[in-house]
């Protein structure tokens, strides 16, 4: 069973908390980011190092206690049904090919980059450049 601390179990995500192994906490996106992005993300961290003094498990230059108190809750596991938010996100806009019996891996066909060169022509002429104002 996936385990999760809460931003008030800070101290003891930073006692169970071990080197090398990923934890996960969940990002809250912006609703002006467009409707096309996720709403939510997650991000992985990974403890490298310890602090001299206390030796709690330290990541990117935050300790663990103090990570788990601004980013909590932390997962030991990745949340489901969410995307990572170092993947690329879906490609949502610009030339994605006709998805054909023919053609089921959606690759821009040699007709469709014509008539994208040819747009591109149009658009970069000077006689037409008050139709794209």
């Amino acid at each position: 069973m996936a385990k999760t601390w809460n931003p008030g179990d800070s101290k003891r995500f930073a006692r169970e908390a071990k080197l090398s192994t990923p934890y996960y906490f969940v990002n809250d996106l912006s609703e002006r980011a467009g409707a096309f992005e996720d709403r939510k993300t997650y991000s992985t961290i990974v403890f490298d190092s310890r602090q001299a003094f206390t030796g709690i498990p330290t990541a990117g230059g935050y300790g663990a206690e103090t990570l788990c108190r601004r980013f909590g809750p932390i997962y030991d596991q990745p949340p489901a049904g969410m995307r990572n938010a170092a993947d690329p996100a879906p490609q949502v806009a610009g030339p994605l090919g006709k998805f054909r019996k023919d053609n089921e891996t959606g690759r821009v066909d040699e007709a469709e980059v014509k008539a994208l060169e040819a747009l591109l022509r149009v658009r970069n002429n000077p006689r037409f450049s008050h139709l794209f104002k």
